[in-house]
């Protein structure tokens, strides 16, 4: 996780800024902070290919001052996405 998090790092330091993570219930959030969060998660998204990571990944985002996570990946997913 925290080679992830460090390569993860170094690939968007000049897009947004990883904030941190948080490990529990069998998860691992990562977060980040960008302007344009669709563009973050395309710029990661090889490297979460190349570590066998994408199948696992929701990605989602949430606006400043608002409510709800609209999930940016996988494209068609139904899931909520929460933060507990």
């Amino acid at each position: 996780m925290i080679a992830l998090e460090d390569e993860l790092i170094e690939l968007l330091a000049d897009l947004a800024e990883v904030d941190g993570h948080d490990v529990g219930s069998n998860e691992i959030k990562f977060f980040i902070l960008a302007t344009d969060p669709k563009a973050t998660f395309n710029r990661a998204r090889p490297l979460l290919e190349r570590a066998s990571r994408l199948h696992a990944i929701t990605a989602a985002y949430r606006e400043v001052n608002a409510d709800g996570y609209p999930v940016i990946w996988p494209e068609v997913s139904q899931k909520e996405f929460t933060i507990a």
